[in-house]
């Protein structure tokens, strides 16, 4: 329309375009606003709104390279796209999300995230502690063998090999310990697995393995969800013995008395999950699998199972490997928590010690007192405060024990006197020659072959 105002330009000097009467310095009524590139060789922008994006800008190149790249406000929805695609918004609750479009907390990014610098003020990652003994198994990168590396048959529930790991309700194995071959997906930083198999004689065996949390580790667990992760593979993808049916990785738990035998029980009563893999489709190569479980309210005792639910006659070429078992509190199976060697054996110290000879027929020298006249004592303190007072015996044949007076050695069979979760006392029985008078204060020589277990405390579960 010819005769129709086309810019207005007001008291206030407000410009008006589209409009007689602007509210503000510049106001467009009416349609778009471009701002376009000079020559070809800039991008131009263009300022729009409709009624289903709501308010638009979009910066066109030229070229083609880019078409758009838009930031659309939809009511309370911010949106920014590059090339008609969206890649972050805003939501009504301000939260930010980065390859999603429905962002569930503060930042959710879809992908990966690299960060260059420090991160700040972050109290929790996957719901649990942000770091520094996550992982609840202990020995689970199966570093700490303390009680030897192999057995030579079946060995029955509340048998140990490998710290902190046997087989539960009366549920038998053969465990040795194997260094790690790399394939499949696993990361390939641990030295050694731990294989459980059959034996060659006609016994049968479900090949279990499984470890209990100490109930004072359970408790702060209730009501949470925690998940268990290991890799695994098998001899093959159907057992030479396939009557061993599918491979069961379970977490259990229950509410009987704290600490209760793990032995005769599975630790299922409260309540359990498995993760299954079918008979044919095992795994060959190293992979990882992951098992998420409510713990109840209720709950005192947690354990964490692997084994066949068949219980044929396993052979020795019936086997799998397990590393880098972890079980952490979230629904999400972080990456295996590498503990120092130091940190991962005093852990184990609380269950298990053992005085072992490190050297081809070493000598170890320890002072005892005569308290009375028939034998000398001396006290052993261990390393850690252990569960509770520890079974301890002093394996038949591995070692011999003498006391010294630089004169007379006398040899004798210590035996155990009073242990308790700090020490034990050994006694060795002697004559009575008068050096050895009460209250004498002789050397106590132990002697062993390399690797002997000379001395074994034990408070598992």
């Amino acid at each position: 329309n010819a005769d129709a105002v086309a810019i207005t330009i007001d008291s206030s000097e407000n410009v008006g375009i589209g409009t007689a009467t602007p509210t503000s310095k510049l106001k467009i009524v009416g349609g778009d606003v471009t701002i376009a590139h000079i020559a070809g060789t800039s991008f131009g922008m263009t300022f729009t709104s409709d009624a289903s994006n709501g308010f638009r800008i979009e910066a066109a190149d030229p070229t083609g390279a880019l078409s758009y790249q838009p930031l659309i406000t939809s009511g309370s929805i911010q949106i920014l796209r590059t090339n008609g695609t969206e890649k972050m918004r805003i939501d009504a609750s301000g939260n930010v999300g980065i390859g999603t479009a429905a962002p569930s907390t503060k930042l959710h990014v879809a992908g990966d995230v690299t960060v260059a610098g420090a991160v700040t003020g972050v109290a929790s990652i996957n719901s649990g502690q942000l770091a520094g003994n996550r992982n609840l198994i202990i020995n689970g990168d199966f570093t700490i063998f303390q009680r030897g590396t192999s057995q030579s048959a079946l060995s029955a529930a509340g048998v140990f090999l490998a710290d902190r790991w046997t087989h539960n309700h009366f549920q038998t194995a053969l465990h040795t310990r194997q260094a790690f071959a790399a394939s499949g997906t696993h990361p390939g930083n641990s030295q050694y697995v731990l294989r459980a198999s059959g034996d060659s004689t006609t016994a049968t065996s479900r090949i279990r393995t499984a470890q209990a949390i100490e109930s004072i580790n359970c408790i702060p667990l209730r009501g949470k969800t925690i998940t268990m992760s290991l890799y695994v593979r098998f001899a093959a993808a159907t057992m030479p013995t396939s009557a061993l049916g599918d491979f069961r990785i379970r977490v259990g738990s229950t509410s009987a008395t704290a600490d209760s035998s793990f032995i005769t029980t599975d630790y299922t009563a409260s309540g359990q999950s498995d993760t299954v893999i079918a008979q044919g489709s095992l795994p060959t190569t190293w992979t990882k699998i992951t098992n998420t479980y409510t713990v109840p309210t209720n709950t005192n005792n947690i354990a964490v199972t692997v084994g066949f639910d068949g219980l044929p006659d396993a052979g020795t070429g019936d086997w799998y490997e397990i590393s880098q078992v972890q079980v952490e509190v979230g629904s999400t199976a972080t990456p295996f928590e590498q503990r120092s060697i130091g940190t991962e054996l005093a852990l184990c110290h609380r269950y298990c010690f053992t005085l072992i000879s490190t050297g081809s027929n070493t000598s170890t020298f320890v002072g005892g007192y005569r308290p009375a006249t028939a034998a000398v004592q001396t006290s052993i303190p261990f390393p850690v405060v252990m569960r509770t007072s520890p079974t301890t015996s002093v394996p038949a044949g591995n070692s011999s024990w003498s006391v010294e007076d630089g004169l007379n050695p006398f040899t004798g069979t210590p035996s155990i006197v009073g242990p308790n979760p700090y020490n034990v006392t050994l006694s060795i029985p002697v004559a009575s020659p008068p050096s050895f008078a009460t209250g004498f204060a002789p050397m106590i020589h132990m002697f062993a072959a390399s690797g002997s277990v000379c001395l074994l405390a034990s408070s598992e579960l």
